[in-house]
């Protein structure tokens, strides 16, 4: 889950924002356009290290970087 607030007067349900993530910081895996403060990605992610970028239309809000864990689950 991917969560944030405006830090101006603007309500986060006023503004769209472009959510970005990306595997080995180069291959773009998903483009969200957002209106709101709260984004939830529901898909299944190979293990690895991600990065993200929130931009508004003109500049980038924030990066940052995620973990996706290996399963240590063994089916039956």
């Amino acid at each position: 889950m991917f969560r944030w607030r405006s830090s101006n007067n603007e309500s986060s349900a006023e503004i769209t924002l472009k959510l970005v993530i990306y595997y080995n910081r180069d291959q773009e895996i998903l483009t969200a356009h957002i209106n709101g403060g709260e984004f939830i990605f529901r898909n299944q992610l190979p293990p690895g290290l991600y990065y993200w970028s929130l931009e508004n239309e003109k500049d980038t809000i924030s990066i940052g970087r995620f973990l996706a864990p290996h399963s240590n689950m063994i089916e039956e």
